[in-house]
């Protein structure tokens, strides 16, 4: 044990003191979300969270407008009131997470123990049968995802299901929720079989793969809970950075992300670059035309060559040389 321990304590011991507080004041919840026996009471009790984002919304919108319209006001200084706006904005939706944080987290258990052991189908047609209800340690790992932290959980311990409780959670604010995933498999996978709790909570569930259409992309980036690979949504993003129009843009809003085997995604794949590139226009022509127009220069009256760096540069006779061509 450290010496810092020992003065004043595990620092990680005092975190789960506090979300031990915390499920008191689930279950205390829960003890009233009895009374709700039926999955419409339980949609209307979603839409009324939802109705407590409005206002935040409403106010931003109104001050995008307002900023939008202003003729006393430069582009840079635009710019500065954009993300002060979005930056208010931001902050009035996380407290405003955090108030609701305990309702949302009792009625996602309620939910899950309305549908426990019903045969439900699922989007590809197959049918299963729920029987998961979040123990109090899965609500602990829900509450340290929605806090921007990360719960180390064995396989089998249950976090994909941990997940949906943070996901429902903040998708509650109408920013659509992204859970990252490493392949297309488990993004298929968990998409499917999760959107069982979200649509029992009165969520829409989206996936999106590699193949899929602009259309069919921004119909599920539209989703309340999106699964994505950590490569397509690069990629998605870098393309709609490219794009002439915002109508071909395809993702939604960015609000809050999930990613599952985070050292993996973090770290493995984030020393690969995503590279992206579209169709040149220039005529190759052009190449052709250098290219022959090289064999005509001569070392080192034209250009000189750097070994070590293994670049070619084009000397003042060189320059004159090809311009002349031209």
């Amino acid at each position: 044990m450290s010496l810092y321990s020992r003065l004043f304590g595990d620092p990680t011991i005092s975190v789960l003191h506090g979300y031990q507080k915390d499920l008191l004041k689930i279950k205390k919840i829960e003890e009233e979300f009895k009374s709700i026996d039926n999955l419409d009471a339980v949609k209307s009790k979603t839409e009324e969270f939802k109705t407590r984002f409005t206002p935040i919304r409403l106010a931003y919108i109104t001050e995008k407008d307002r900023i939008d319209t202003a003729l006393d006001m430069n582009m840079l200084t635009k710019n500065e009131a954009h993300e002060m706006n979005k930056k208010t904005y931001i902050t009035s939706r996380e407290s405003m997470v955090q108030d609701i944080k305990f309702g949302a987290i009792a009625l996602h258990r309620r939910a899950s123990e309305l549908i426990f052991g019903q045969e439900l189908t699922l989007a590809d047609g197959s049918k299963k049968v729920w029987n998961m209800i979040p123990f109090d340690v899965q609500l602990v790992g829900a509450m340290t995802l929605n806090g921007g932290n990360i719960p180390e959980m064995r396989t089998g311990e249950g976090k994909t299901l941990v997940a949906t409780i943070a996901a429902y959670l903040n998708a509650l604010s109408g920013d659509p929720v992204h859970v990252v995933t490493v392949n297309e498999y488990l993004s298929r996978r968990d998409a499917s079989e999760m959107s069982v709790i979200y649509g029992a909570l009165g969520l829409t569930t989206g996936v999106v793969l590699n193949n899929q259409s602009r259309v069919e992309k921004k119909k599920n980036y539209n989703c309340d809970i999106v699964y994505v690979t950590n490569t397509e949504l690069g990629f998605d993003y870098l393309r709609d950075n490219m794009a002439t129009s915002l109508s071909d843009q395809v993702m939604s809003r960015r609000a809050f992300a999930i990613i599952d085997e985070v050292d993996s995604i973090l770290i493995d794949e984030a020393r690969t670059p995503l590279i992206i590139s579209s169709p040149d226009n220039e005529p190759t022509s052009k190449y052709l035309k250098f290219g022959q127009m090289s064999t005509k220069l001569s070392h080192p009256e034209h250009y000189t060559v750097d070994e070590k760096t293994k670049t070619v540069a084009l000397t003042e006779d060189g320059i004159e040389r090809v311009e002349k061509s031209l």
